[in-house]
């Protein structure tokens, strides 16, 4: 895994370059919310690969993770410099406990592209998709997962304990109502079965994960409520 300069625009006369190993260039905030925007698009495509089959939206999701992973290990690296050096954290804007906050976000937001990963993975698997009507609603779910995810991020850096409670509730019932299809899944024999089976448990595990970004959302509320 290598973090370095890495053009982030380019014209027909210039490239610009950030340097991605400083923390200064990209500090911990901006990390995470990239990770979010690739891994938001990257749940979004492997599911239309699943649901139509597509090899090359599969295999591209896949290559994405890297760039997911990268920035999680910078996160990750930031924090142990922090915890090294509190003049760092002067100069990116975070305490050493943000610090320690936006690394576990980051830590969740990796996991969940590890999800999309492996559905995409699935996608590979051609002919293997369960019922047509089952993976609509598994779209359909991850479709609200998606929304609840970008709701947690929003009140994880607004401090906004009300949407983050609304978050936590709403996450309980789309998890009970996605719990609600396996037995439709797994009332069809065979490895489609299996599929759709596995790709439902990935959308679970986003919802989910989603609730713990909530919760540390209000954990730096009330935080910052503190000082």
């Amino acid at each position: 895994m290598v973090i370095g300069p890495e053009v982030i625009e380019e014209t027909a006369n210039s490239i610009v370059l950030h340097d991605l190993s400083d923390p200064v260039e990209l500090p911990q905030k901006k990390c995470v919310r990239r990770m979010h925007l690739i891994v938001d698009t990257m749940h979004r495509d492997a599911m239309i690969a699943y649901a139509q089959g597509d090899l090359e939206l599969a295999n591209d999701v896949i290559e994405r993770d890297q760039d997911v992973d990268r920035l999680y290990w910078m996160t990750y690296k930031q924090y142990n410099l922090i915890q090294k050096d509190r003049s760092l954290a002067e100069r990116v804007g975070v305490d050493i406990h943000e610090s320690m906050s936006l690394m576990l976000v980051a830590r969740l937001i990796e996991r969940i592209g590890d999800h999309a990963e492996k559905i995409a993975k699935h996608a590979l698997s051609s002919g293997k998709r369960g019922p047509a009507a089952e993976v609509g609603a598994i779209e359909k779910l991850s479709q609200e997962a998606l929304v609840l995810l970008t709701k947690a991020m929003e009140s994880y850096f607004l401090r906004d304990i009300g949407s983050a409670n609304d978050i936590i509730d709403k996450a309980e019932g789309l998890v009970h109502k996605a719990e609600g299809l396996l037995p439709d899944l797994q009332a069809h024999n065979g490895k489609g079965a299996v599929s759709s089976s596995s790709v439902l448990d990935s959308v679970i595990r986003t919802i989910m994960y989603a609730t713990d970004i909530a919760e540390l959302a209000i954990n730096e509320s009330m935080r910052s409520g503190e000082k």
